[in-house]
């Protein structure tokens, strides 16, 4: 996993996090359970709601900038050893990664760094959606 985000996340670019840091309900917040800062520091973050006026329901995302690689090594690790996992993605201005318990998701911008991301880890690449590709 380390390996995979180090060839993924460059230092010399900004890394940045959105997870959901709470759900709306009748106009009350309730906050996620997200446990991010156990591994990341939030220093300052921006908050971006999304609200469905009709059912009165809603969702908080917290965006926040510059993370450091080895934090996000660190909260991916944690998943990997069994702690709940929340909505989050890392992203820079190449690639995008979701991490959950069973799946790790990349997406990338450069048809050839996901190619040979595809070849350098294939013995743990699920390619079953590979069919749906051009």
């Amino acid at each position: 996993m380390k390996e995979i985000l180090q060839t993924i996340f460059q230092e010399d670019r900004s890394i940045h996090l959105l997870f959901v840091a709470a759900y709306i309900h009748y106009h009350r917040r309730y906050l996620a359970k997200a446990r991010v800062c156990s591994s990341i520091t939030i220093r300052n973050w921006k908050e971006y709601i999304v609200e469905d006026e009709v059912a009165h329901t809603g969702v908080v995302y917290a965006h926040v900038k510059h993370i450091k690689l080895d934090e996000i090594i660190s909260y991916c690790l944690s998943v990997y050893r069994g702690h709940t996992p929340v909505y989050i993605v890392f992203y820079d201005s190449d690639f995008l990664l979701y991490v959950s318990t069973d799946v790790v998701d990349v997406i990338g911008t450069d048809v050839n760094a996901i190619k040979t991301l595809k070849e350098t880890y294939a013995y743990i690449y699920d390619s079953l959606h590979n069919k749906y590709e051009k």
